[in-house]
């Protein structure tokens, strides 16, 4: 049990030096620093799926290439990684 408190209390004490404070006038805030999942960089590439739509490729900050799809059901944009295979030959195109 103490050691449970102890690892708790260790753990509230590193995330709190994580935080910067902002003062503005007389008030002082906490301001965490979002973590940035870097720019995304179009390669002016294409990827055609199998039901025959065409979507722009995009380069992540790793170096991964992927597609922005919209899903049927909810309508949500999410992130599509292409084949490695397509990967490779669109690194060896560069």
């Amino acid at each position: 049990m103490m050691l449970t408190v102890a690892a708790c209390a260790l753990l509230a004490a590193t995330s709190l030096s994580a935080q910067n404070v902002v003062r503005e006038g007389n008030q002082f805030s906490t301001a965490r620093t979002a973590r940035s999942s870097g720019e995304e960089k179009k390669t002016g590439y294409t990827w055609k799926d199998s039901k025959g739509n065409v979507y722009d490729v995009y380069e992540s900050s790793r170096g991964s290439y992927y597609v922005w799809r919209v899903s049927s059901k909810t309508g949500k944009k999410y992130k599509s990684y292409l084949p490695k295979e397509v990967q490779e030959a669109i690194r060896n195109a560069k």
